[in-house]
């Protein structure tokens, strides 16, 4: 018998919708769009009407968006025109 520790893992944890939108402040339209696009994580079905995501996945994916923000949209053109006032 030795005395040697074994490596544990961290312990997995669920995360429900609710806390998904609120930890990445995007709204349940916008997680299912970039689900259905492959960007953001899928989740896993736990039962019947029930879903949850994994918190080490959503936790990368914002790792990820720190990382990598997106670039500033360019304004158009009409947005910058001057307005005639005549």
């Amino acid at each position: 018998m030795t005395n040697e520790a074994q490596p544990t893992t961290p312990p997995r944890r669920l995360l429900r919708a609710t806390e998904v939108y609120s930890r990445t402040a995007l709204s349940r339209a916008s997680i299912w769009r970039m689900v259905k696009a492959a960007t953001f994580p899928k989740p896993v079905t736990l039962g019947y009407n029930r879903i949850a995501w994994l918190e080490s996945d959503v936790d990368a994916w914002i790792e990820r968006q720190l990382a990598n923000p997106p670039a500033k949209r360019a304004r158009t053109s009409a947005a910058r025109a001057p307005v005639d006032e005549t």
